[in-house]
């Protein structure tokens, strides 16, 4: 169960994110193309998902913190306690594959650069691949619904 919800809520967020942003022309979306809309609106689901795991993750980290001794930092409880890496590979490949690259590079920095390095990676790269997915999904559900439709006897201004 905890697997399919961590599918769907991604998409239902997006799903429901578009609705209300197209409904109340949050920040002028509704003056875009689908495929923008869509892009838009999946990058900004992203931005706040994660930074809601973030938050979420932080307040574990506070109230364990205490149990094991609490001698951890944040940036080695992400890295080992919790499942953000399956998270991040399964959702934000780009940015897991990112994030292996840059702890290479500053691997000699110990843990107090993880978190901050991690957290934005997720945030900056997750953001900009959700954006260029979420154009491709809006794209072909635009050309899926145009392929549907069907012109009327009415004249050309039927829908």
């Amino acid at each position: 169960m905890r697997y399919l919800a961590l599918f769907l809520l991604p998409p239902l967020l997006v799903f429901g994110l578009y609705n209300l942003s197209v409904w109340f022309n949050i920040l002028g979306v509704a003056r875009h193309p689908f495929w923008k809309r869509v892009a838009l609106v999946s990058t900004a689901s992203h931005v706040l998902f994660a930074l809601g795991v973030a938050v979420l993750l932080y307040v574990d980290f506070r109230s364990t913190a205490g149990m094991f001794g609490g001698s951890d930092s944040f940036g080695a409880f992400l890295m080992n306690s919790t499942d953000l890496w399956q998270a991040v590979l399964v959702f934000d490949t780009v940015a897991a594959v990112s994030i292996l690259g840059l702890m290479a590079v500053f691997s000699s920095s110990g843990a107090a650069i993880a978190a901050p390095l991690v957290l934005t990676t997720v945030l900056v790269v997750g953001s900009v691949q959700w954006y260029l997915v979420g154009a491709f999904v809006g794209w072909l559900l635009d050309r899926l619904w145009s392929g549907l439709k069907t012109q009327d006897e009415d004249g050309p201004d039927w829908l």
